[in-house]
């Protein structure tokens, strides 16, 4: 699994396939999605492997990479990557502005 994953080492997809393979008997054992995703955080698995793993678990319901990211940056458990993201965001805008204003 993960192999078309560029840039993943055969130890990093072998973890992210253990972690994918335990996610993916959580929710059949009727567990929510917000608790995968606080046993991601947990694990130190960070978003971007996160929002993989959980674009991976939602797929076969026909959820994309966008419900994925949603999911993931939206959940209880990441709401300091949420932060992060928006702030990461807000300062290129600001970056994209000042440029914008002195040409």
């Amino acid at each position: 699994m993960f192999e078309h994953v560029h840039g993943l080492s055969p130890d990093r997809r072998e973890r992210l396939t253990a972690v994918f393979e335990e996610c993916q008997s959580l929710l059949a054992r009727s567990e929510d999605m917000e608790s995968i995703q606080q046993l991601l955080r947990d694990r130190d698995v960070s978003v971007l492997e996160s929002i993989l793993l959980t674009f991976e678990l939602l797929r076969p319901g026909g959820g994309s990479l966008g419900d994925a990211k949603e999911t993931v940056l939206f959940s209880a458990a990441r709401t300091g990557a949420l932060r992060e993201h928006e702030t990461l965001l807000d300062s290129y805008e600001e970056i994209d502005s000042n440029r914008t204003d002195h040409h």
